[in-house]
């Protein structure tokens, strides 16, 4: 009865395992292995396949981060973020505004770690409520992406942020529900924003309001998605809390700023008019 090493042989020309050389990498035994050139280290082919992803990634790193900015920026573009707001830097952030910041959060994001919880900002217009929460959530996208690059490659630019001009949302939600099947494509959207890890509602109630719109129902329910999911959420407002709460609703102001507190913005000038 042949054994076992012996039909190997026959029928495979492998050899007896027991001989099989040993790989220079893994320390595995393959019945065949692949020279590198590397002073003669011969390899199984799943390490010359790792070694190949490993190179190809790091050439791949090197090359976005030559070029960092224009990744990050056409990265938060594909956010929401408008070119005007591309602009935001933590060193212009008014001190007033910083003064007023949860130290604690700030903290976070500007290490590149998201926090548990979001917050938000009540402010007049033109007090730089958009502005240093631009520059927060750039800042918080810089650190994160530059340190999982090296692991991730271009995976590290995943969509994992969403940030939504409100009044602008709003009037694209209108849009699609004139149109056939609009309703459920409103859906969709508010859908995918109630999933994405860090979601910026920036300008709630500038938008043009109306009671009986059933857009006031979806923001509900993305609020209370994410309220559910535990997920954090930042926002900016021109709406004291008590006419916010009058506008949305009792329950959704409760679910938005229990996990994500409001900051009073200190009065200012209007830095859109003073230079």
């Amino acid at each position: 009865m042949s054994t076992v090493a012996e039909v190997i042989e026959r029928a495979f020309g492998f050899g007896n395992p027991g001989d099989w050389p040993t790989c220079g990498r893994c320390g595995g035994t393959f019945p065949r292995l692949i020279e590198t050139g590397d002073g003669g280290v011969s390899v199984c082919h799943g390490c010359l396949v790792e070694r190949e992803q490993t190179t190809a990634l790091a050439d791949d790193v090197r090359r976005i981060a030559a070029r960092m900015d224009h990744h990050l920026a056409r990265w938060m573009v594909r956010a929401g973020v408008s070119e005007r707001e591309l602009r935001a830097e933590i060193g212009r952030i008014p001190e007033r505004l910083q003064r007023g910041l949860p130290a604690g959060m700030v903290a976070n994001m500007t290490s590149g770690i998201v926090p548990e919880h979001g917050f938000g900002m009540r402010g007049a217009a033109g007090t730089g409520k958009t502005f240093a929460l631009a520059a927060l959530m750039r800042k918080m996208a810089e650190v994160r992406i530059a340190g999982e690059l090296p692991t991730l490659g271009r995976q590290a630019f995943r969509p994992w942020m969403r940030w939504c001009p409100w009044p602008e949302m709003v009037n694209r939600l209108r849009v699609l529900a004139s149109r056939e099947d609009g309703v459920s494509d409103g859906d969709e959207v508010m859908q995918k924003m109630a999933e994405v890890e860090v979601l910026v509602l920036d300008d709630l109630g500038a938008e043009r309001w109306k009671a009986e719109d059933w857009v006031g129902s979806l923001l509900d329910l993305l609020v209370d998605a994410r309220y559910k999911q535990e997920r954090p959420t930042w926002y900016t407002t021109h709406l004291p809390a008590d006419e916010m709460a009058e506008r949305y609703g009792a329950r959704l102001f409760s679910r938005l700023t229990g996990d994500n507190p409001m900051v009073e913005v200190v009065p200012g000038p209007d830095l859109r008019v003073v230079r």
